[in-house]
């Protein structure tokens, strides 16, 4: 299926040159935006904002000759923290393996770091596993067997793959994956041991497409109601197509969504690749990734792509083109590492761009709610990082995007300057403000009681005009959790509100946005 499609003209920014404040490099973050610690590391990277704003970057590497996770934390001012793990990383040989694949990393509502990926064994045996860490850098022996979590695939004789998890309120931890043409979601509980009670003998799945297709769940999005999205790419007669499918809260398929429990969509008619789903404030489901535009030319010519999806499962006609944007920085080749929503509903695509000297640089996307670049951002919604000095060429790989709690973003990756890589970090200005506001300002001090949480809350603030506000309940990686009020009128002068709390939210920080009619934004921090 043809799409039509956005093609802008690269541009390399110059750090010291960038005057504006949205899109642009954040000189605070290590005196010059960048942060780069030697480390070597085999193949991509992933990341996760903690709670108190550091960001924890980790892959594979060697350790003590041993196949191993590493984990390495950068401070709010983009240094490396010393005090995590030992001198700054962290390390876990898994045993009796031959390979490992990190591809991603999620934060618990208590703060501990769980990893997901793949364990090849000495046997052979390709499975999921999870390792979950401590926001010290210390390995969770708890988890698990000694810190260690895998999955086999239902029948024991193919290879299974885990792409993502995200915690349940109640504690329960979710895996996305796939073996063989099966969609699958595995459900632990908090200790790290698959849970026989749910779906089948804890794995739900679901096959799509007849005999010689295949697919498998990239990442996954749990619902205000329980309910869970899964993505990830399906393959048929020689094209890749994007799938979207929902799990009730039991793991049967949720057949009121797209057709049957699930929608698949070409975006250009050959390769689709989507590795991002989200949810917007108003539920509709944002899925992101990379697509081929070239439709399989020698000359490989990838390109960010994003659709997105109302609550029931069909293509918003309102974004981009009849649902679906994609998006070329006009090089040879673009890959989307993962998206983040902002907590304006704006679109953050990261990864990186290979040019044609294959030149490989950082890459940001900003995407307006209508889905078309903005232009607010870096002038046409693009930005490119070329960290290369002078007559050379540096391989600069960015994987993972995520945003703090003010709303700033945080680019990770690696980068290769002929043999020696380094841990690669880039902070941008997002021109939001989610702390210190005018709003903030105008309505004076800000009160949410109790604080911890009870069942209900209280919102009590003095406002200086009539007007209405939302509030939203967020994780402190900014992640939607629950929306607490939605245009609740306040009159000018005293105000107190009621907010109802999910009875089954999970201990640990969270914040709480307030927005007005006017977009402007003020965040609470807020403790269960």
């Amino acid at each position: 299926m043809s799409r039509r499609y956005v093609y802008l003209i690269l541009l390399l920014f110059v750090p010291s040159l960038l005057k504006a404040q949205s899109g642009v490099l954040d000189t605070t973050y290590n005196g010059n935006g960048v942060a780069m610690f030697p480390q070597t590391t085999a193949g991509s990277v992933t990341s996760v904002i903690l709670q108190d704003g550091r960001t924890v970057t980790g892959g594979v590497t060697i350790y003590y000759s041993k196949i191993a996770f590493f984990l390495a934390c950068i401070t709010t001012n983009g240094t490396l923290d010393s005090s995590f793990g030992v001198n700054g990383f962290a390390y876990d040989s898994v045993p009796n393996t031959v390979d490992l694949n990190l591809y991603n990393m999620t934060l618990q509502p208590d703060g501990k770091i769980l990893l997901v990926g793949t364990h090849d064994t000495v046997d052979g045996d390709l499975t999921g596993i999870m390792v979950r860490f401590f926001p010290t850098g210390v390995i969770d022996s708890s988890f698990g067997i000694n810190g260690n979590a895998t999955l086999a695939s239902p029948d024991g004789l193919h290879p299974l793959i885990t792409f993502a998890a995200k915690v349940q309120p109640d504690g329960h931890i979710l895996g996305a994956g796939g073996y063989q043409r099966s969609f699958l979601l595995a459900r632990f509980t908090s200790e790290g041991h698959l849970d026989s009670t749910y779906a089948s003998r804890g794995i739900a799945q679901l096959a799509i497409g007849g005999a010689g297709s295949y697919g498998g769940a990239k990442d996954l999005v749990i619902q205000p109601d329980g309910k869970v999205v899964l993505t990830g790419a399906q393959y048929n007669s020689g094209v890749y197509f994007v799938a979207v499918i929902r799990y009730k809260t039991d793991g049967t398929i949720d057949s009121t969504f797209g057709t049957n429990g699930a929608t698949v969509t070409s975006v250009l008619g050959y390769y689709d690749d989507p590795n991002s789903v989200l949810l917007q404030s108003d539920g509709k489901i944002v899925v992101a990734g990379t697509t081929n535009v070239a439709h399989g030319g020698i000359t490989a010519d990838n390109a960010f792509m994003a659709l997105r999806f109302d609550t029931a499962g069909i293509l918003d006609p309102t974004f981009g083109t009849s649902g679906i944007t994609v998006a070329n920085f006009n090089v040879m080749n673009d890959f989307c590492g993962n998206a983040v929503l902002q907590p304006d509903d704006k679109l953050v695509l990261g990864g990186y761009v290979s040019t044609v000297s294959y030149n490989v640089n950082f890459a940001l996307l900003r995407l307006t709610t209508d889905g078309i670049p903005d232009t607010s951002f870096s002038a046409n919604g693009f930005v490119t990082i070329d960290l290369s000095p002078p007559s050379s060429t540096r391989l600069d790989y960015g994987n993972h995007v995520n945003i703090q709690a003010d709303g700033k973003l945080v680019l990770t990756g690696y980068s290769r300057l002929l043999s020696t890589p380094t841990i690669t970090a880039m902070r941008f200005l997002s021109g939001l403000r989610l702390s210190a506001s005018d709003l903030r300002k105008d309505m004076g001090r800000v009160i949410v009681y109790p604080n911890p949480l009870g069942a209900t809350a209280r919102l009590i603030f003095d406002a200086d005009e009539t007007g209405s506000l939302s509030a939203t309940l967020m994780d402190m990686t900014g992640s939607k959790v629950a929306e607490l009020l939605h245009n609740a009128h306040c009159n000018k002068g005293a105000n107190n509100l009621s907010l109802q709390i999910p009875a089954d939210l999970a201990q640990g920080n969270y914040l709480i946005r307030i927005t007005d009619e006017n977009g402007r934004s003020a965040v609470i921090k807020v403790t269960r």
